[in-house]
This record gives structure tokens, sequence and C-alpha cells, in this order.
């Protein structure tokens, strides 16, 4: 017999520095649920974090720590194992798997030595990959002091939300005040693909890297000719949760926007990774502003990335204030 992990959990909540507004709304915070894993005196913390349109709720994810299958994993493991093992019994509730994916990799990485990013079989170089900073839809001004903060914390690279209203002058705001490169996320407000071409050629002609999830999710055919003319990377993101879909999605996009919180952590990302090279399909490696727990996890693949957007806890505000509470949560235990 082993011996059994021991879970704690934090709730709590992202607030973000400016309300985030994009199509499907606008927030000022975020719910999110901790959890710190624990075995003869190393600890892993992993991160869920719950947007309002997702169904996952505190509650669910509390619940989720407490089933059996999570209550009952014994140390030794690997980390992988234990997240197709509950897989199979749990299809729903992915931040909560992501959460206690990431807390293992790093209980497993503090017992063992062992690198993660290396046990995932990412390739380790110095290339730079390009990280962006959100701009989400904003009025000129606030786009502008939006701008000013993110050139402060040295960001070069941008990804603006649109809500398929006021496009073009969300980005004629950016271009008056800087030509450094950006990329859109449409958050599925683009109606037809007569919409989408217009934008798509007056885009690439501002400058545009690539164009996130224009169409509703389950739009394929509008996607897929998108793709096929306007000769920009379409990237899935709302299109893409698990790496099960990728299959399905690889004909109406030639970009993913792969978020650790969507797919379930690290141990199916690297599937995801896979089925992208193997198509050389290009990844993007997301967030769903997450703290630093969470933006951390995410650069274990960055390299394995064409482009990254971590940029979560430069949206928050409390992300410094959540790591206290965190490092006093494994203060009291030890």
């Amino acid at each position: 017999m082993g011996e059994k992990i021991k879970i704690k959990s934090l709730v709590d909540r992202l607030q973000f520095r400016f309300p985030f507004h994009i199509a499907h709304g606008v927030r000022t915070g975020t719910d999110v649920v901790f959890i710190v894993v624990e075995v003869n005196g190393h600890f892993g913390i992993g991160e869920a974090t719950l947007p309002p349109y997702l169904h996952d709720t505190i509650q669910t994810t509390l619940d989720f720590f407490n089933r059996p299958e999570v209550k009952n994993i014994e140390w030794p493991f690997h980390p992988r194992d234990v997240f197709y093992s509950i897989h199979q019994s749990v299809s729903e509730h992915m931040p909560a798997k992501a959460a206690l994916d990431l807390a293992l990799w790093r209980l497993y990485a503090s017992i063992t030595g062992k690198d993660i990013a290396t046990e995932l079989g990412i390739r380790q170089g110095t290339w730079e990959v390009p990280h962006c900073y959100t701009i989400d839809v904003s009025d000129t001004n606030t786009l502008r002091e939006k701008y000013a903060f993110a050139l402060e914390h040295g960001f070069t690279f941008f990804k603006l939300k649109l809500d398929g209203l006021c496009d073009e002058r969300m980005i004629g705001d950016f271009r008056e005040i800087s030509q450094l490169p950006f990329a859109v996320d449409a958050n599925q407000s683009w109606k037809d693909v007569k919409e989408g071409m217009a934008k798509a050629t007056w885009l690439k002609s501002q400058g545009c890297v690539f164009i996130e999830q224009p169409f509703r999710k389950d739009d394929v055919r509008n996607t897929k000719v998108l793709m096929q003319e306007s000769e920009m990377f379409i990237m899935a993101d709302e299109a893409l949760q698990l790496a099960s879909d990728f299959p399905r999605i690889a004909e109406s996009f030639n970009a993913i926007n792969l978020k650790l919180q969507k797919c379930g952590g690290l141990s199916p990302a690297v599937s995801l990774l896979q089925q992208a090279a193997h198509a050389n399909v290009p990844v993007m490696v997301g967030c769903m502003s997450e703290s630093s727990i969470g933006c951390d996890a995410g650069e274990l693949i960055a390299k394995a990335c064409k482009w990254a957007d971590l940029d979560g806890p430069y949206l928050i505000k409390n992300d410094e204030e959540l790591s206290g509470k965190l490092k006093a949560m494994i203060n009291q235990w030890s």
C-alpha cells in the first residue's frame, strides 16, 4: 500500500484590474478554486478557474475533489496515469481536473526532482515565444490606458477582443497609437462569411497575425470557407475543448488555442500538441485569465507553441495576494 495524498482547497475570486468586456458580456472577476496536495512534506498547487459561461461552479469543483477517485490517490503515482484513470470515470469538470493534474505534476516533481517539461516531452530551447497581452473591448481612452500598462510590463504583442459591433474602431484606435503586431479574438461574434471575409481582408492589411474564433463554435461551414479564402490563421478556441475534439475541427481551423483549463491539464495537453504537430497546425497556449499558479503551468508547454497568451497575472490585480494566501496555507500545514 502507498501513502494517500492529503488535499486542501482554497476558494477565492480573481479580481480584474479593469472590467473585462468581451462579446459574451462584462465581468469584474472570476471565481477560482485552488487545490494543494501533500505527501511527506512535499506540496503541489493547482488552479481551477471558473468563468461564468462554463457549467462548472465552485460547488461542482469542490465536489470533484471529494470524489473517492481523487481522495484515494496514493503515492507513488505518475500524474498522466492518474489523469486518464479518473477521466475514464468522470468525463466532465475539466477546470477541476486541470487543477488536480497541475497539483499532482508539481507534487511529482517535488518528490522525484524531475523536470516537468522534460517528463512531458517538451523540447527545450532558447527561442523566444511571442507572449501577447489581451485588450478587451474598450473605448478609445481605456484602450490607451491598457496599452500603456502592457508596455510598462514588457509586452510587445497584443490580442484585441472584438464584439462584431465596434471592430473597425477598436483596430483603428490601436493602430493610432501602435505599429506593434496584434491578433484579434472575435469570441464567436461574427455573423456570416461575407462579414468574415471583409473583416479578414481589412485585418490582414492592418498587419493582423491571426483571427481567433470568428463564428459560432458549431459553424463549421463558414469557418472552413474563411480559413480557405482569407490566407490567414483562423484559430479555434470555443470550438476546441478536449484533445479528442481536434480531428473534428482540423478541417475548419488552421491554428488552435490550447487552454489547460479547457482540456483538463498538462497531461491531455500533450496529446493536443502531438496531434497539432502531426497536422502542422500551430498552437497558442492560452489561459482563462488565471493567476500565476495556472499561467506558470502554461509556460511549461510554451516552448512547444508558436504563441503564448498567458497574461492572466497582469489582467488581475490580486495575484500576489492569492499567492500569499497559498503560501500561508502551506506554512500552516507544515
